[in-house]
């Protein structure tokens, strides 16, 4: 269930007082409760799924490193971004002018679909501000 407030915004347009849903705050599930949750699954030890997640995210970051992007199934994919500064001329534009490197994410077409607020799995809860 996904919990959110109804919070008051402006219309970036008209500058008019309108009304938009804000999720509310998440408790954020860490590495280790998800290696427990999935050895109670299967076959595999909490601390197998705890190294092999380790060394897939220093492989992630590696593929990265080299401007690489790494899809992860149906979860999507993660690509390198660059920051820059601009330059008169791709002449005059040198490797300080990036700034910093960033790295966006694509959920997959799959997780879209288990996202979509069309989905009836996924539900809703107004809360209430006190």
């Amino acid at each position: 269930m996904i919990k959110y407030y109804v919070k008051e915004g402006k219309n970036p347009k008209t500058g008019a007082a309108m009304f938009y849903a804000m999720p509310a705050p998440v408790t954020t599930i860490k590495l280790e409760f998800l290696a427990e949750e999935i050895s109670q699954e299967c076959t595999v030890t909490a601390h197998d799924i705890r190294a092999v997640i380790s060394a897939m995210e220093e492989k992630i970051i590696g593929h990265l490193q080299n401007g690489q992007s790494v899809r992860l199934g149906l979860l999507g994919s993660f690509c390198p971004t660059l920051r820059s500064t601009a330059a008169p001329s791709p002449e005059l534009f040198v490797t300080d002018n990036i700034k910093a490197i960033g790295t966006s994410f694509t959920p997959s077409s799959t997780m879209k679909y288990q996202l979509g607020a069309g989905n009836p799995k996924v539900q809703f809860q107004r809360m209430v501000e006190e």
